[in-house]
């Protein structure tokens, strides 16, 4: 769902409207759920004959993912997008919210960016799950948490009959990696850095002093708050479902720029 706000002589004026995207589109012609979400899974065609079956089963296993754009706007040159944490973005009207065309990231109106840096994870086989990262002046700030993904139990989901999102799990033995990127030389600082382990999902302000770059974030001690989200804790015993292990908490690091080797 696409929403935006705008103040005019001491008003404000507020707007929302259901981004009419391909999954939107399919999902709504076909009165079910075909396009795979992150924490939904599409459902077979009962009247699909074997093959047809096979080959669904085959295309999710490297698929196309949804377009459904509901994480963030983007601003590029002057035109404004809806992102989601797949491959695509859409093109939106930021005066009445109408859905435009459909881009693939890397592909226009990305095809003159290029990438600032690249950060080796500790596993390739199981990344790290980021969705906010900081930036001050000099530097960019990338957390490694011991939240991650695994990449072979996300391969086989589908035929397993899990959604994606149960492929994510906490491990409460690792560390949390804080990568610094210096911008000027787009590499990561020699020095590594790392503290206890914990999920953090928004980073709230970044800045550097003294000679230190601090970051707030807000941190939790595991992923009990993803479980929420789930329909089936929503709507039962919703009292019960909906308390967390781990409250959120909003940490302060501050990281020393100039170390001694």
């Amino acid at each position: 769902m696409g929403q935006i706000s705008t103040s005019w002589q001491g008003e404000v004026y507020y707007r929302s409207k259901y981004l009419r995207n391909d999954t939107y589109n399919v999902n709504i012609e076909a009165n079910r759920i075909v396009v795979s979400e992150f924490g939904t899974m599409a459902y077979l065609d009962p009247c699909k004959n074997i093959f047809s079956k096979a080959f669904t089963y085959l295309s999710h296993t490297i698929p196309d993912f949804t377009d459904n754009c509901l994480i963030n706007i983007m601003k590029c040159g002057e035109d404004f997008y809806a992102t989601t944490e797949t491959n695509y973005i859409r093109k939106i009207n930021p005066q009445n919210l109408e859905t435009l065309e459909k881009d693939k990231k890397g592909k226009n109106p990305l095809k003159h960016m290029e990438v600032f840096c690249s950060i080796t994870p500790c596993s390739l086989l199981s990344p790290s799950y980021y969705h906010s990262f900081g930036v001050t002046e000099n530097h960019i700030v990338f957390l490694e948490q011991p939240f991650k993904l695994d990449i072979l139990k996300m391969s086989t989901a589908y035929i397993r009959g899990v959604n994606w999102a149960s492929c994510l799990a906490f491990h409460k033995e690792d560390k949390t990696y804080i990568h610094i990127i210096d911008q000027r030389t787009r590499k990561p600082v020699p020095t590594k850095f790392y503290t206890d382990p914990m999920v953090v999902f928004h980073h709230v302000n970044a800045y550097e002093e003294d000679g230190c770059l601090l970051f707030d974030v807000i941190t939790y001690e595991d992923s009990s708050l993803y479980q929420l989200f789930y329909l089936a804790n929503l709507n039962q015993d919703f009292e019960e479902n909906c308390r967390l292990t781990s409250i959120p908490t909003l940490r302060r690091f501050a990281v020393p720029l100039n170390v001694d080797k």
